[in-house]
């Protein structure tokens, strides 16, 4: 199947497949999948940065006008 060729080939699937899966195994999205921080997380660090550095003009900057 689709979801089977995606996960064997690592890629996305959609939430409704996971639940369909979860609702088959009678499980939690939780006990199937896990949520793994690396280097994919290059947009928080880049926020850790320019908070630390008070820059100002950067996407931290922008994203504490917009939520104040």
């Amino acid at each position: 199947s689709t979801t089977i060729a995606k996960l064997s080939k690592n890629e996305n699937i959609s939430l409704e497949v996971l639940e369909k899966i979860c609702n088959f195994l009678n499980c939690k999205i939780g006990d199937i999948i896990e949520f793994k921080n690396d280097e994919e997380n290059i947009i928080l660090k880049q926020l850790l940065e320019e908070k630390e550095m008070k820059l100002k003009g950067g996407l931290y900057h922008h994203l504490q006008i917009k939520f104040a």
